[in-house]
C-alpha cells in the first residue's frame, strides 16, 4: 500500500463533508431535483468546495483495484493464509489455490481487501470459505463508501450549477 493512498484515505476533509449540513440534507431529500436543492441550500465557500472535491477524490481512491504490485501483494496475504489453514496441501495444490483465489479478490478494491485478508487469516479456518467470507466484510463498506461518492457528486452538480 503506497503511503500517498493511505494518507488520502485520512484526509480530514472526508469526515467535515460527511458532517456538513449539506451532505446531510441532500442525502435526505434524494428523492429532489439538483434545481430544487440548489434553491434550498446555502453556497458552500471555496473552501468546503475544496475539502469536498478532495473528499470525493478519497472515496475513489479508497474503491480503487489494485495494481500489479498490489497485486503481488495480495498473492503474499493469500500464502499466509494458505500457510495457516492448509498444511497438508501439496505445492500444486497451493499454487492452483492461491492463483485462483488472487484472480478472483483482484477485482475488489485494494485498500479495503489488505485488512480483511488479514482479519480473514484469523477469522476463517478454511480456504473455500475466505472468497465469500471477503465480499461479505467488504459489501457494507463499498456499499456505504459508493453512497457517499453519490451524495458528493450530487453536492459538486449543485454547486457546479450556481450563477
Amino acid at each position: 500500500m503506497t503511503p500517498t493512498l493511505v494518507a488520502a484515505m485520512d484526509l480530514p476533509n472526508r469526515r467535515d463533508v460527511l458532517l456538513s449540513p449539506m451532505f446531510s440534507r441532500v442525502e435526505r431529500n434524494r428523492h429532489l431535483t439538483v434545481q430544487q436543492l440548489r434553491q434550498d441550500l446555502p453556497a458552500l465557500s471555496p473552501d468546503q468546495l475544496r475539502n469536498l472535491h478532495d473528499a470525493l477524490r478519497s472515496i475513489d481512491i479508497e474503491l480503487t483495484r489494485g495494481d500489479a504490485a498490489e497485486k503481488a501483494a495480495i498473492g503474499v496475504s493469500l500464502t499466509r493464509f494458505c500457510a495457516l489453514t492448509c498444511p497438508n496441501w501439496t505445492p500444486e495444490q497451493r499454487e492452483e489455490w492461491m492463483t485462483a483465489a488472487t484472480e478472483e479478490l483482484a477485482d475488489l478494491p485494494f485498500l479495503l481487501l489488505m485488512p480483511a485478508l488479514e482479519a480473514a487469516r484469523r477469522a476463517v479456518d478454511h480456504p473455500r470459505k475466505l472468497i465469500p467470507w471477503c465480499y461479505a466484510q467488504l459489501a457494507e463498506k463499498m456499499g456505504r463508501l459508493e453512497v457517499e461518492r453519490e451524495i458528493m457528486a450530487r453536492m459538486i452538480e449543485i454547486e457546479d450549477g450556481r450563477d
